[in-house]
């Protein structure tokens, strides 16, 4: 199981936004460096780019999982022939 996680925290000098990747909620994949921003607006506008740097991370690897094992269509066809 992959796991996107984003936190938004207030602080009491802005908003913390911290974010990560991890298999199996254990795991780290990837985490994009914590940073506070001064207001909620600026949380706007950052969110979207911490979350396509997530989603970038969590494909690159679910491609590299997806390399190492049978896909699901290999393991029916494999089932079928048994």
């Amino acid at each position: 199981v992959l796991t996107w996680w984003l936190d938004i925290a207030p602080k009491p000098n802005g908003w913390l936004i911290e974010a990560s990747v991890l298999w199996n909620g254990r795991e780290l994949v990837a985490q994009i460096p914590s940073q506070t921003v001064p207001s909620f607006h600026a949380v706007q506008q950052e969110v979207p780019r911490t979350l396509r740097h997530l989603l970038d991370a969590g494909g690159a690897a679910l491609t590299q999982a997806r390399a190492k094992t049978p896909s699901q269509s290999d393991q029916l066809r494999t089932r079928a022939l048994d």
